[in-house]
């Protein structure tokens, strides 16, 4: 479907097979070999963030509800199995976007750049852009890039620009002066230190999360911080998600202090 252009919508891989969500009854009629449309009935799906190669009860994502497209269109769906089952070429998918969840070396290489801005009426918000550095090792190939940092955008939850903005919780906190973001599903925290930045966003409580799937330089300000983030939404390589700011570690759910988590500082 991808090689025809045609969009894909949130499909999981279970034990059985591969799980495709489409509109009810718009697959009723599929007589293909290995195919089944499902339905009524219901179907266990892990949680949104639980993406390749990550599973839950044998139960992973493809395509993650998080990515916040249509559903897959059943017609084009039937269409595209049909010929690749003609062409041999069934199981090959040479397209596939491959997704890594954040190790401890993607998240050591992540720049940071957190900024305040203001809306069309004057009040605060607070970004902050997560990109990685320009290629300077021969295994920073393109490839292993963007397949690091849709890891990290999943791993915060954060979705497509044209669609809601995600509320993903508490993701950010303060701590002594240093700012920590949690990935879900990680040990490791992404830390990065912006003292007037803090002072701000500590007050307004909300932080806009933004993951750039194309490398920047570090020393990029400004003007060009503008293009990238306009190029990238309307290219589709740049996911959104809000975070609510703990005043502490100690409140996220699920996660241990920061005196016995191994904090990974980021390049500014």
């Amino acid at each position: 479907m991808r090689q025809n252009g045609a969009p894909v919508g949130p499909a999981q891989h279970t034990p059985d097979g591969v799980e495709v969500l489409v509109s009810v009854g718009s697959a009723a009629e599929w007589q293909l070999p290995d195919a089944e449309a499902l339905t009524e009935g219901t179907i266990d799906v892990p949680h949104p963030a639980t993406v390749a190669p990550s599973t839950q009860q044998a139960h992973t994502w493809i395509v993650s509800p998080q990515e916040c497209g249509p559903l897959t269109d059943a017609d084009l769906l039937h269409e595209a199995y049909a010929a690749a089952l003609a062409s041999g070429s069934h199981g090959h998918h040479p397209t596939t976007i491959i997704t890594i969840a954040p190790t401890p070396g993607v998240i050591a290489s992540l720049a940071v750049r957190p900024w305040i801005d203001h809306t069309a009426a004057g009040q605060n918000f607070a970004p902050m852009l997560i990109t990685h550095p320009t290629p300077r090792r021969p295994d920073d190939t393109p490839e292993a890039i963007e397949a690091g940092m849709r890891g990290v955008a999943q791993a915060l939850g954060a979705g497509r620009p044209d669609c809601f903005l995600p509320d993903v919780g508490p993701r950010v906190a303060i701590h002594r002066g240093t700012v920590l973001i949690r990935f879900e599903g990680a040990p490791h925290l992404l830390t990065t230190r912006a003292p007037r930045w803090v002072q701000i966003v500590t007050g307004l409580g909300l932080v806009l999360l933004a993951v750039g799937f194309d490398p920047l330089s570090p020393g990029t300000h400004g003007a060009e911080v503008d293009e990238y983030i306009e190029r990238a939404g309307k290219s589709d390589r740049i996911r959104f998600a809000g975070a609510r700011v703990a005043h502490s570690a100690r409140h996220w759910p699920r996660v241990e202090p920061p005196s016995s988590a191994r904090l990974l500082t980021a390049r500014r």
